[in-house]
């Protein structure tokens, strides 16, 4: 019996490695055409560029070995299952997703034609990992809320580093990397932000349960614009602030509600280079688009899974080159779009 399997994943091998060298992997540009909002006679700001749930949607086929295993146990690459949160390099060609329902952080590089579905160095699959940054020098970070625990890993690496920060933050989700590799860490259940030195010592805590300016309820998502600018997701608050590195508000937008331009779970968080602020509300099912003094400028989605639809969406990240990265939580696929538009 057994004889007869090793033969066979021979057989299976050999057949894989001729298929290997008469059809090299192809790689899909992130390019697209419409649809786009808004809609004419407008002049179009957002353009839908693609969707993508796995390797293969990238143009990402398995490797060799990957490919007997999953012939020998029935089991293929990992497709998304509930990404939460999503990063990418300004280029577009390493992304990274954060899947609590896979337990892993999916790796897909274009350029070389690979993925890897990141866990642990010991080979622990993630407990609830929903925040991902990556620093100028392209690493990675990652938080798992359920584990209390921040993870490292670089572009080659094929597992995930924990990075010890003293004290922890208690259920961090979002994360945000300073120019200096300095961190800043959202700490849901402290309500509050932690400012990290890059060596992991904590530098600062701001935030603290409240509604008043500076204050916070179960804050989310970050993004930091620059060495001045964080973006904090104030979620049950129902705002954005906008805070300097030291705590500082330099402006709060944002009231409860169901209508267009109010929140009723605002998660994600980013900024083009023209100074927009997207945030990604879970239970409008849509992305919506404000300047910096907080009036909106465009609104796009509703429920469903056509382009530009969303089932309960969570994380956003635009890259400086304005792809901008969705993740379209129980769509089970992140979407990506294209500002096209002129600053605000």
């Amino acid at each position: 019996m057994q004889a007869r399997l090793l033969r066979y994943v021979g057989l299976t091998a050999l057949s894989l490695m001729a298929y290997s060298c008469t059809t090299p992997p192809t790689e899909k540009p992130l390019t697209g055409t419409a649809p786009a909002w808004p809609p004419p006679p407008d002049a179009a700001r957002i353009q839908f560029v693609r969707e993508f749930s796995g390797p293969a949607d990238l143009g990402i086929r398995p490797s060799l070995w990957n490919r007997i295993k999953a012939i020998a146990t029935g089991q293929d690459q990992h497709d998304m299952e509930r990404p939460m949160a999503v990063a990418a390099t300004d280029d577009g060609q390493l992304i990274y997703v954060a899947d609590p329902g896979a337990q892993c952080i999916h790796r897909f590089d274009l350029q070389r034609g690979r993925y890897r579905c990141l866990i642990t160095e010991q080979g622990d699959v993630l407990l609830s990992p929903v925040g991902v940054a990556i620093s100028t020098e392209g690493k990675l970070y990652v938080t798992d809320s359920g584990l209390n625990m921040v993870f490292t890993a670089t572009p080659d690496d094929n597992a995930l580093q924990p990075l010890t920060l003293t004290p922890p933050p208690d259920q961090p989700t979002g994360l945000a990397v300073g120019p200096t590799g300095d961190l800043f860490v959202t700490s849901t259940g402290s309500h509050s932000v932690r400012h990290y030195s890059a060596d992991g010592r904590l530098i600062q805590e701001f935030g603290g349960r409240g509604s008043a300016l500076g204050q916070m309820n179960y804050p989310t998502y970050l993004w930091l614009s620059s060495a001045t600018e964080l973006l904090v997701t104030d979620t049950m608050n129902f705002r954005i602030q906008r805070i300097d590195p030291n705590g500082g508000v330099l402006s709060v937008f944002g009231t409860a509600g169901d209508g267009t331009g109010s929140f009723a779970r605002p998660k994600g968080v980013s900024m083009d280079q023209a100074g927009n602020i997207y945030i990604v509300d879970g239970m409008h099912h849509a992305i919506q688009i404000f300047n910096r003094a907080g009036r909106l400028l465009l609104a796009i989605g509703s429920q469903g899974s056509a382009p530009g639809e969303f089932w309960l969406p969570s994380g956003i990240f635009v890259t400086q080159d304005n792809l901008i990265f969705v993740a379209d939580a129980y769509n089970s696929r992140v979407q990506v779009f294209r500002y096209t538009g002129e600053s605000s």
